[in-house]
């Protein structure tokens, strides 16, 4: 029972210099970049689907870095999962391990973000990567201020991922018109997994690499056969 676990399209400027890196720990758990991936590697970065993973089902994940060799300025790298169905990404940090389902809640409208604790001594500094309303990346930093909540300036219409600095005492409370997440006591990282839409990514300088997760689904009882789906990767 065997299948592509991982074909994959790669469409950049020029002459395709968006490589794709490897993280320094087990693929699955994250870390650091490490060495570049060959086409082999990248095309079986998820192993084949066995027959009692066929039968019962499974979930995987995987961490890779997108590096700019190009020698310019990336202005905008676009990322979108063709088929939807089995195979998710969300972006990550450089050297952050898996921490999260990916369950972030997006907002039901653009909107600042507001926090909040519920333990009064937690005053750790919270990053938050996202989208503006016009699909422009955008970020904040926004500092806790313990049980008392506190608001962000910058209006969010998508959130990419949120990194507190420290571990908090309490449960962290993210809000825009909605509930968007709450970490749980010693959560420090969130990120939301993407399927059916495109999300961009911002500039990328020359020699520079932002990571990102691959979240894959087999269904139970599903034909290995026909998981085949893969990653569009491109750049301008």
């Amino acid at each position: 029972m065997r299948t592509l676990s991982f074909p994959y399209k790669i469409k950049s400027f020029p002459l395709k210099l968006l490589r794709i890196y490897g993280s320094s720990t087990a693929l699955s758990t994250g870390g650091t970049l490490d060495a570049r991936l060959a086409d082999s590697k990248i095309e079986t970065l998820f192993p084949d689907v066995s027959r009692d993973q066929a039968a019962a089902g499974a979930i995987l994940y995987r961490k890779i870095f997108i590096k700019n060799e190009s020698g310019l300025t990336c202005n905008t790298i676009n990322f979108k999962i063709h088929p939807q169905a089995n195979l998710a990404f969300g972006f990550g940090t450089d050297s952050g391990t898996f921490s999260s389902d990916g369950t972030v809640t997006q907002p039901d409208a653009a909107g600042t973000l507001i926090l909040v604790s519920t333990e009064a001594a937690d005053s750790m500094t919270m990053v938050i990567l996202g989208e503006n309303p016009v699909g422009t990346p955008a970020g904040e930093t926004i500092i806790l201020t313990g049980d008392t909540p506190v608001g962000g300036g910058v209006t969010f219409a998508r959130i990419l991922n949120m990194t507190l600095n420290d571990a908090p005492t309490g449960a962290v409370e993210v809000t825009s018109s909605n509930t968007i997440d709450t970490f749980s006591i010693g959560e420090t990282f969130k990120f939301a997994f993407f399927t059916t839409e495109t999300v961009s990514w911002g500039n990328l300088a020359t020699n520079t690499a932002f990571s990102i997760w691959l979240r894959r689904i087999i269904t139970a009882s599903a034909d290995p056969e026909d998981v085949k789906e893969f990653l569009v990767i491109g750049g301008s």
